[in-house]
């Protein structure tokens, strides 16, 4: 069993170094690309490509969490080394997919005579619904491939997958560079993408393949009672879809049509920093979760050990998502201003919005990886249609009142009013069979310690009144890395979260080390 552990945390901390080495490099590539985007093209270009982005999020419902319930499919055949049971599931997954992609490309056009309701603009861009069949092609593609990878990830192998990726991005960023430069031609600039990314894909199949040469083999069909387990995972699992694409892209949607497409764009480029934050924490809750879905999967792991790795992971995301929300409340609008222009920049308090939307979303990322690793489905699967529908209701009706701000307000609302307490209530009560207040109160700690040293940081950085934007911006960054980080762990110094990260991970690797020495 200590053999079967060794090699999950080597394969987690192999899949977090290639995940952040190559969320790092999107991040990187991101700036870059939307630096170079705003300083040659207009600003209304910038608006559509976030809108653009918004929509075929939408329109990827059709996917109705299949992902998830693949990946939660694979785990038990992967512990046990059933490969025609993975090589059957890998094929019923196919015919899935195509007709996935299907799908998403009818219904994808289906909305282009709608797009002149949606966005709102002073002047009028030519060639609007060729720009958004490209982007469309771009997202019916992946679903081609998406099949095999997602098998590499079960198996805790994405950080071979990771390398590629890495490749291809670096293609697509100098490809689109240049064409912006030599042509400012948007629709080039998407044609690019769309090629490069066919190519990434296909590569990350090949490889697949190669890595699982018994994908080849001719697939048995799937019984039924694993049919109709994974019919049941995904209806279920088609409500968070829905609600959670609904929650993260209304957002956008509503500013286009309440304040107007522009205004997108200046969001977008929030986003775009977000995003990279997300990306980084993203990185190492995916390779957690093929290691949760691993340790669930076998047999010899107990609710009380299960229990124990929840606690230790929910700890390590309160610290990164509350030390990346002070970052992010101090340094944002010095980052815009930096890498976009003053002209870009929004108010204090929508960047306040902005990032409590990050931390409400982000702070319960524990829950989500136990959920979908657990095959947690259909217990909670209301909590999130009703937390969608007053996030709706809400956002309507603040964005006509406070305009962006309100829109934004009323997702953080919504998120409090509801599933911000009720699916950790009922995950707990009925997965690990404990009562519920502790993480409530943790929840409660927490968030008073993140808003003082959030607080405290800030202040700290209202006298950092140097003229040159850049040497203002790494001294705020160093008191952002210093402050909290240091008042964090001088609360945590003694605390038992401290004492079982020491046990659990950094004990066990030194112990190893020293055998091996």
């Amino acid at each position: 069993m200590s053999d079967l552990n060794d090699s999950r945390i080597r394969k987690s901390g192999m899949n977090v170094v290639t995940g952040i080495a190559q969320n790092s490099l999107t991040i990187l590539l991101a700036f870059l690309s939307r630096i170079i985007f705003v300083r040659v093209l207009d600003a209304s270009y910038l608006g559509i490509n976030g809108l653009f982005t918004n929509i075929l999020n939408f329109l990827s419902l059709a996917d109705l969490g299949v992902s998830t319930a693949m990946m939660y499919s694979l785990y038990e055949p992967i512990v046990s080394g059933n490969y025609e049971k993975i090589t059957a599931l890998i094929d019923f997954f196919k015919r899935i997919y195509h007709k996935i992609a299907f799908a998403v490309l009818v219904l994808g056009l289906l909305l282009l005579p709608f797009l002149k309701y949606i966005i709102r603009l002073e002047k009028e861009i030519p060639n609007l619904e060729w720009y958004y069949i490209l982007a469309l092609l771009n997202v019916v593609i992946s679903y081609l491939f998406v099949y095999r990878t997602t098998l590499m990830i079960a198996d805790q192998r994405g950080y071979i997958l990771n390398n590629y990726i890495m490749i291809f991005k670096v293609a697509t960023f100098a490809a689109q560079t240049a064409v912006l430069f030599v042509t400012q031609d948007y629709f080039l600039y998407l044609l690019v993408a769309l090629l490069i990314g066919f190519f990434s894909n296909l590569t990350q199949s090949i490889v697949t393949v190669r890595a699982y040469p018994y994908l080849r083999r001719k697939a048995s069909p799937i019984g039924n009672r694993d049919k109709k387990k994974i019919y049941s995972n995904v209806k279920a699992l088609f409500l968070y879809k829905v609600t959670a694409v609904i929650n993260n892209d209304i957002d956008s949607i509503l500013i286009s049509i309440l304040v107007g497409t522009v205004f997108v764009g200046y969001y977008s480029n929030y986003l775009t920093v977000m995003s990279a934050v997300v990306m980084l924490i993203t990185a190492v809750f995916t390779a957690c979760k093929a290691s949760v879905g691993n340790m669930i999967a076998d047999s010899g792991t107990d609710l009380a050990s299960q229990f124990k790795i929840y606690k230790l992971i929910e700890f390590g995301n309160y610290w990164l998502v509350s030390f990346a929300a002070i970052c992010s409340v101090c340094l944002l609008n010095d980052c815009i201003s930096i890498f976009f222009g003053s002209e870009y920049v929004l108010s204090n308090i929508i960047v306040l919005a902005i990032v409590a939307c990050f931390y409400t979303s982000n702070i319960c990322q524990t829950i989500w990886v136990f959920r979908e690793t657990t095959g947690f489905f259909q217990e909670v699967k209301y909590v999130m249609v009703v937390h969608c529908i007053l996030n709706l209701i809400l956002s309507v009706f603040l964005g006509r009142i406070c305009g962006m701000f309100g829109i934004l307000a009323a997702t953080v609302i919504s998120r409090l009013c509801f599933s911000g307490w009720n699916e950790p209530y009922v995950f707990f009560k009925k997965y690990f069979k404990v009562s519920p207040i502790g993480y409530f109160q943790n929840y409660l700690k927490w968030l008073i310690l993140s808003i003082t040293a959030g607080t405290i940081t800030w202040k700290l950085c209202t006298y950092v009144n140097l003229s040159l934007g850049w040497i203002r911006l790494l001294v705020k960054m160093g008191i952002c890395i210093l402050t909290p980080n240091l008042l964090f762990g001088l609360f945590f110094c003694r605390s038992k979260e401290i004492k079982q990260l020491y046990e659990v991970i950094i004990k066990p690797i030194w112990q190893k080390r020293n055998v091996k020495g």
